[in-house]
């Protein structure tokens, strides 16, 4: 899928911690730098999930999901996000797609999801776990060509037997 936009309900603006450099934007979860993240500035409950929607632009076929994750932190090893994904249509209506565990560990940790579905925006939920809501990467896999929308075929239908029906008519 092409690139899409990338926004979130909340960022840390703060200090660096470890190798990473201030701004934790959305856009970070897309740039496709593995070495940069999209961080919330604290943790998240049930109760006050913070999120990252990626915003296609477009419809699209969608193969997979990869969510990427990495603590190259200075303080612990092997933290843990609780995280719920979804994908929608309209950025309104949410499906669910599955929940699992992000792992940080000193080495990226890939977590590889596999959907067959059309997507305009995935949505990303952490929703607990030991560590700051955050996401080094979500790489979002399909065709590269957009789905045709069911208004511009049924357009593009009537066309067609309007031609037809010209055609018929002058026969």
């Amino acid at each position: 899928a092409p690139d899409g936009t990338a926004t979130a309900n909340s960022f840390w603006n703060g200090g660096p911690s470890g190798p990473y450099v201030p701004p934790y934007t959305p856009d970070r979860a897309i740039d496709e730098d593995q070495g940069t993240q999209w961080n919330a500035g604290t943790h998240a409950t049930s109760t006050t999930p913070f999120w990252l929607i990626v915003d296609l632009g477009n419809t699209y076929n969608i193969d997979k999901i990869v969510l990427l994750s990495q603590d190259l932190s200075i303080y612990s090893d092997y933290f843990n996000e609780n995280y719920n994904l979804y994908k929608s249509m309209d950025g309104l209506n949410w499906d669910y797609i599955q929940s699992g565990i992000l792992i940080d560990t000193p080495v990226l940790y890939r977590n590889e999801i596999i959907i067959s579905a059309p997507t305009s925006f995935v949505k990303f939920e952490v929703a607990g776990g030991t560590h700051w809501a955050h996401l080094n990467e979500i790489e979002i896999w399909g065709d590269s060509n957009p789905v045709a929308e069911p208004t511009t075929m049924l357009l593009l239908g009537l066309g067609l037997m309007g031609l037809a029906g010209m055609r018929r008519f002058r026969n």
